[in-house]
């Protein structure tokens, strides 16, 4: 490790961001009933109107429905947003230098949360997520500046200090968001005239705002300015890249797409497999968060000393694989949860695997090419509640994760065509 000062640094950032990030997501569905049934915060009428359209083509008509419908269309539109602007932060940050851009996304972030603190419709709550959407190109930023100071011996094991931060901030973030939903409750009903001006979630937001100023603080006076690389005029674009380079990002994709997709209907399979109730629920994702959080943090530097990262992801996709068969099985939901043991370890070898292997390859090209791969991460989460729920609900649990077995699979087949980093060349 070059220095590890900025390294700490950096991983506290995530953890913030990610902890600001997730604060929301105990609190959609109240969320969207607030919006929706409030007598004075209530939808605009085109928005209620295109929810109505829908409504009559899918036959949703319990309220249950429509916010699960508006969750999933927010959560798209969140994640092609950074889908699209992600790879532009990323290759700004090539240019002008990784902390400026960490400052300047940040203070976007901030500035998103404290529309949020303002939300008193939901059309502005909305402009908050879509702001937020556009300004949250962090993470691949973050992850270009951490392949910058690490050398190539420790890189593995930082990329998984990295997912162990994210899983950190996806453990405390959601149970935050009830407290801190709750407190905020607490208030507004002891001094009933602060409900003239403020909605029941706005200390969720305003801890959110805090924690961004936090990083935008620790940015600016603890991060050393790296030095502006030198970007050879590439043609930078998918279709330049190496073939090699194409084939870890559409692998990437649909590895996160298939994991996100379990992600989004295991909250379901949960729910009416065995009938667990929303802070049960809570529980079991704490569960499956804090493995993840432990095996990112320990498993890849273990394995880096003995394997290659692509061994990493063939080793991975068949540990995430074999956990959706072991899943269908189960009947009992402490054997479920044993069941994800597997699938725990293996995202904490593919991540870290995948984002080691594509540092190495990106040449000053670190910042776009790391940027671009979160940003098809992003893209997959964009589609998955999408596609992951159609196939949810049209054929059952069984076949979707039999399904998932099965694009795993392809997924290590891919893997089997990587070329070692040395042999590659970035662009055409």
């Amino acid at each position: 490790m070059k220095n590890k000062k900025p390294v700490f640094i950096l991983l506290v950032m995530i953890i913030l961001d990610f902890v600001g990030f997730s604060l929301i997501f105990p609190l959609v569905p109240d969320l969207l009933i607030f919006y929706y049934t409030h007598p004075v915060y209530t939808l605009d009428v085109w928005i209620l109107n295109i929810v109505k359209n829908i409504q009559e083509q899918i036959s949703v008509y319990k309220i249950e429905n429509i916010v699960l419908l508006m969750g999933t269309m927010m959560g798209s539109l969140y994640s092609l947003l950074q889908f699209f602007f992600s790879p532009f932060w990323g290759k700004l940050s090539d240019k002008i230098g990784r902390k400026e851009i960490l400052v300047l996304t940040n203070l976007g972030i901030g500035l998103s949360y404290l529309v949020w603190f303002f939300s008193y419709s939901f059309i502005f709550f909305l402009i908050s997520r879509i702001l937020n959407g556009i300004m949250a190109g962090n993470l691949g930023v973050i992850t270009a500046y951490l392949s910058d100071i690490s050398d190539e011996k420790n890189r593995t094991h930082t990329m998984g200090l990295m997912g162990m931060s994210i899983g950190l901030g996806f453990i405390f973030g959601p149970i935050l968001g009830g407290i801190f939903y709750f407190l905020g409750k607490l208030i507004l009903n002891h001094f009933i005239e602060l409900q003239n001006f403020l909605h029941p979630f706005f200390l969720c937001s305003l801890v959110s705002f805090i924690l961004s100023m936090l990083s935008v603080f620790l940015a600016i006076f603890f991060l050393e300015k790296t030095k502006k690389t030198e970007v050879k005029k590439y043609n930078i674009s998918f279709l330049s890249m190496d073939q090699n380079i194409k084939k870890i990002a559409i692998l990437n994709f649909f590895y996160m797409l298939v994991f996100t997709s379990f992600e989004f209907t295991f909250t379901f399979f949960v729910k009416f497999k065995f009938l667990l109730n929303p802070t049960q629920i809570g529980f079991v994702f704490f569960y499956l968060g804090f493995f993840v959080a432990l095996f990112q943090g320990v498993i890849p530097k273990v394995f880096a000393k003995k394997i290659t990262e692509i061994q990493m992801i063939r080793w991975g996709t068949v540990f995430v694989s074999f956990s959706f068969l072991f899943i269908i099985i189960t009947n009992y939901i402490y054997v479920s949860l044993i069941c994800l043991l597997p699938l725990a370890l293996g995202n904490s070898l593919v991540q870290p695997a995948v984002y080691s292997y594509s540092s190495k390859i990106a040449e000053n090209q670190k910042g776009y090419i790391l940027s671009f791969l979160r940003s098809m991460g992003s893209f997959a989460r964009a589609i998955s509640p999408l596609s992951g729920g159609a196939l949810y609900w049209y054929f059952g649990y069984k076949i979707t994760y039999i399904l998932f077995f099965f694009i795993c699979i392809l997924i290590f087949f891919m893997s089997l065509n990587l070329k070692k980093s040395k042999e590659i060349q970035v662009f055409s």
